[in-house]
């Protein structure tokens, strides 16, 4: 519920393609289930700090980026396009989290 509201705001208007949408909510998915549920300790002595992701994930040690994307449509796509599309998202995920600060 916390994050449905900056989501809202930010991609109300947007125009995403449905592997676009995908791939900015595996973003946010993976970023809110990485932030730590305890306290962060610069002392390396300590435990590192509980995750979601320690749950959803048990066992494994390496959280790397989730793979579970959507398949890419056989569309015709220049370099040039494709590089504006990835700036347009990155764009709509910083306003997510300026607007998810705020809040």
């Amino acid at each position: 519920m916390l994050y449905k509201c900056p989501l809202r705001k930010i991609l109300g208007k947007a125009l995403l393609t449905f592997e676009e949408l995908h791939t900015i909510l595996v973003e946010i998915e993976y970023i809110v289930n990485s932030r730590p549920l305890t306290y962060v300790t610069d002392d390396f002595s300590e435990p590192n700090p509980l995750t979601p992701l320690n749950f959803l994930q048990y066992g494994r040690k390496n959280h790397d980026y989730p793979l579970h994307f959507a398949e890419l449509a056989n569309k015709v796509s220049n370099r040039e396009s494709l590089i504006k599309r990835k700036q347009y998202q990155t764009t709509l995920l910083k306003h997510f989290w300026n607007k998810l600060k705020t809040q």
